[in-house]
């Protein structure tokens, strides 16, 4: 399993869509069991992903010292 290969720290942030598979209670369960915060989108909102995903190239450029000014 990639928790236990990669073992990472207790910032993770596990964003999803609502699929079944992703919001079943055995799935739900590991993703607490490995202390991960649940993010899932509404079903029918594309923009959600958008905002997302500008918060994590926000935060892995932060990380890594990049600048996103033009």
């Amino acid at each position: 399993m990639a928790v236990a290969e990669r073992k990472p720290g207790a910032d993770v942030i596990h964003h999803s869509d609502p699929g079944v598979q992703y919001a079943s209670s055995e799935y739900v369960d590991e993703l607490k069991r490995c202390r991960f915060e649940i993010s899932m989108a509404r079903a029918g909102n594309p923009y959600e992903k958008a905002i997302i995903k500008r918060g994590f190239i926000r935060r892995l450029a932060t990380s890594h010292r990049i600048s996103l000014k033009s």
